[in-house]
C-alpha cells in the first residue's frame, strides 16, 4: 500500500469536529467576537438544493464563524418512480433507489462563490468534490475544474471512501482505501498543493466488536506507509 506524499495535507472527516473547536488566531479573525473555523460545510443536499450562500456568510457564519470550507454533496439521489412513486426523496435513507456522482456540483459552488463580494469570499474556502474516487479519471475532473475556475478552489473534499449506508447505494465500483485511483488523487493534490478532506468510517455498520477494524487499519497504513 502506498504512502500519502509528505507534501499533501489530509484532514480526515472525523477530525473536523476538532477543527470546529479550534480558536482562531487574531490575524485570521474577520470580526470581533469570532470564535472558530468550520472545516465541514455542505452548501447542498442529496438533491443539490441548499442554503443561499449569501445567507450562509452573512447570517449563519455572521460574526461567530471566522472562516469556512464550502462544498456540495457529490452524490445525487435518484428519484425512481417505481420505488417511491410520487414521493420525491431528498435524503439517501428515504429511498432504495441508487445514488450517482453529480459533477456539476462543483460548477454550482464556484458560480455561487463568484457572486459574493470580495470581503465575503475571503472567509470561504471552496472545495472540489464532484468526482468519483473509484475512477482513475477523477483527477482529470479536478484539473478541468481548476482550469475552468482559476483561483476559486482551495482543495478537494469532503469526499467519501467508506460511509455507512451511503457507499452501498452508489452506482458503479465501490470506493476503496487500497484503490490505485486514490493514489492518483493524492499524487495530484500533492502536486497542486490542494488540501484534502477525506471521510472514511473506521468500521462497517453493525459489526461485531471482535471483528478487526479493517478500514481504520487501512487508513493507518496509508498514513504511515506500513
Amino acid at each position: 500500500m502506498r504512502r500519502i506524499p509528505a507534501s499533501i495535507r489530509v484532514l480526515p472527516a472525523f477530525l473536523c469536529l476538532v477543527a470546529l473547536a479550534a480558536p482562531a488566531s487574531a490575524k485570521d479573525t474577520p470580526a470581533s467576537g469570532c470564535l472558530f473555523h468550520d472545516a465541514h460545510f455542505h452548501l447542498t443536499n442529496y438533491v443539490q438544493q441548499g442554503t443561499d450562500i449569501h445567507k450562509y456568510v452573512d447570517e449563519i457564519m455572521g460574526s461567530k464563524i471566522c472562516r469556512s470550507t464550502v462544498f456540495g454533496i457529490p452524490l445525487q439521489q435518484t428519484w425512481s418512480y417505481e420505488n417511491s412513486g410520487d414521493f420525491a426523496p431528498t435524503y439517501y435513507l428515504q429511498s432504495d433507489a441508487p445514488l450517482y456522482y453529480y459533477s456539476f456540483t462543483d460548477a454550482y459552488i464556484a458560480n455561487a462563490y463568484l457572486k459574493l463580494r470580495p470581503e465575503q469570499r475571503q472567509r470561504l474556502d471552496p472545495m472540489i468534490t464532484g468526482f468519483n474516487p473509484a475512477d482513475m479519471y477523477g483527477v482529470d475532473h479536478m484539473r478541468r475544474v481548476l482550469e475552468t475556475y482559476p483561483g476559486v478552489f482551495t482543495g478537494i473534499g469532503e469526499f467519501s471512501i467508506h460511509k455507512e449506508f451511503v457507499s452501498a447505494k452508489v452506482s458503479g465500483d465501490v470506493a476503496s482505501l487500497i484503490d490505485p485511483a486514490l493514489d492518483r488523487i493524492f499524487d495530484f493534490t500533492a502536486e497542486s498543493g490542494l488540501l484534502s478532506i477525506l471521510h472514511s468510517d473506521i468500521h462497517m455498520p453493525f459489526v461485531k466488536p471482535e471483528f478487526k477494524r479493517l478500514y481504520f487499519d487501512q487508513f493507518s497504513s496509508i498514513i504511515t506507509g506500513q
